[in-house]
């Protein structure tokens, strides 16, 4: 699944964004940058959310081995509460903590792009 469509189907209302993808990298490495996080890898992901997924857990898992407190810091700034990891959890029990980490993340991200959009379009 693409971002388009993956945006297509948790914000059913969304417009037809041409740059979306372009936004959404930028977003995410605004917040791993602003968390200290390294984020070079995200320039060379691809617009699939599965590739996305996998590159996120991946830096979840380094930065999970040196420090908590950095792994807290990047929730925080991307705004993802304990409530929803813990709601997240309850659905997917199947899944690693870093992959509904990895998942919120990715939401919360495209949904904070698409917000700005919305917002700056309806302002003009």
């Amino acid at each position: 699944m693409d971002i388009d469509s993956l945006a297509k189907s948790e914000f059913p209302s969304i417009t037809n964004l041409p740059n979306l993808f372009q936004l959404f990298i930028a977003q995410l490495i605004k917040d791993f940058s602003s968390a200290n996080f390294d984020s070079d890898f995200i320039t060379q992901l691809k617009p699939d959310v599965q590739e996305i997924q996998f590159a996120i857990i991946d830096q979840l898992e380094k930065v999970e081995k040196i420090s908590k407190t950095k792994l807290r810091n990047l929730l925080y700034r991307i705004d993802i509460s304990e409530k929803q990891i813990l709601k997240l959890s309850k659905n997917k029990t199947e899944n690693s903590f870093n992959e509904i980490l990895s998942e919120l993340i990715i939401k919360r991200v495209l949904q904070k792009v698409i917000f700005k959009e919305y917002y700056k379009t309806k302002a003009k």
